[in-house]
């Protein structure tokens, strides 16, 4: 199980836009693929990481043959001085072989 997790994670973020991929490398062998889908942003900036109220991103996962486990969508809800909260809601997908 702890092998799903253990691994190596690269991120790619975009200015502007804010984190757009993910790729974990599991410690099993397995990779997994977050890809941003979709944003929509309450203004423009040129930050790396836009946490204004309301910005939202929604990402599509998907394992290493490209079948698509779920989608999240995660939300700027609350700031309390320099800490951001996150609201995350996720999508599952049924797979059949």
């Amino acid at each position: 199980w702890r092998g799903q997790y253990d691994g190596v994670r690269t991120e790619w973020y975009m200015p502007g836009v804010g984190l757009v991929k993910v790729q974990y490398h599991h410690k099993n062998g397995k990779r997994t693929d977050a890809q941003l889908i979709h944003y929509s942003l309450v203004k423009d900036t040129t930050e790396y990481l836009p946490l204004t109220l309301g910005n939202e991103w929604q990402y599509e996962w998907t394992d290493q043959n490209g079948r698509k486990l779920f989608q999240e969508t995660c939300t700027v809800v609350s700031n309390d001085e320099n800490t951001f909260y996150l609201a995350s809601s996720a999508y599952a997908f049924r797979l059949t072989e």
